[in-house]
């Protein structure tokens, strides 16, 4: 599961985390606290369509209206690909039989228009039984945009807890510490975090220029667009 797909949340190499399997998980969440299995915002491993296994987060459970074009592809309206990048791998025509906000109720399509920088006709509704996941760094990550929804069935945990390394140093990217004001008093290149659970609450996608900055030993190598 090692690359750079979930960046910043998870890092390439050198985590550990801790897992629950997924019959944990329905234990708490069904049986105890009346839940559903999977929230959105969950971090979860799961066998992607090739029977890989992956991890990504979860952004929308049945009956969620999601933008297939994803969360934050209003960051990327103007590039051709629309962050979306293309891959070496026929994940087929996942978009045959799912139901699209057109055809939906009027509360789907209001819901809909929740959606930041959403449009109608790229909206769809996640099937029973499955979620939509995608990666917290979305130029780097191939998920549900790419094979669409997956069954809950796939998924074979959720990740809670890191326990290595204790405290993360946060290292400021050169491209954070152009940013900063000449004078600001701060001379740190970092600071620790002591938050070990992992929270359900997705950051904001990094730049090319933050990922490749060095601070997480990246190399950039060509992709196809």
């Amino acid at each position: 599961m090692a690359g750079p797909s979930m960046l910043p949340t998870i890092l390439p190499v050198g985590d550990i985390y801790v897992r629950l399997n997924s019959w944990w998980i329905q234990l708490i969440r069904c049986n105890i606290s009346r839940k559903e299995t999977w929230q959105v915002g969950d971090v979860v491993v799961f066998k992607d369509p090739k029977g890989n296994r992956t991890c990504k987060r979860i952004i929308g459970i049945e009956g969620d209206v999601v933008d297939k074009l994803g969360q934050y592809v209003h960051l990327y309206r103007k590039e051709d690909d629309l962050g979306i990048r293309k891959v070496p791998i026929d994940y087929g025509d996942w978009e045959v039989g799912l139901q699209t906000v057109e055809k939906a109720s009027a509360a789907a399509a209001a819901a809909a228009a929740a959606v930041e920088g959403g449009r109608h006709d790229h909206m769809i509704i996640v099937p029973k039984g499955m979620v939509w996941v995608e990666g917290d760094n979305p130029l780097y990550s191939v998920d549900s945009r790419h094979y669409g929804p997956i069954s809950n069935t796939s998924i074979v945990g959720k990740v809670v807890y890191r326990i290595w390394p204790r405290q993360r140093l946060n290292k400021k990217t050169e491209v954070e510490q152009k940013k900063e004001p000449q004078g600001s008093g701060d001379s740190s290149d970092s600071s620790s975090t002591n938050s070990c659970i992992m929270s359900r609450t997705r950051p904001h996608p990094m730049t090319e220029e933050e990922m490749f900055s060095g601070v997480y030993n990246i190399v950039k190598i060509p992709i196809t667009k």
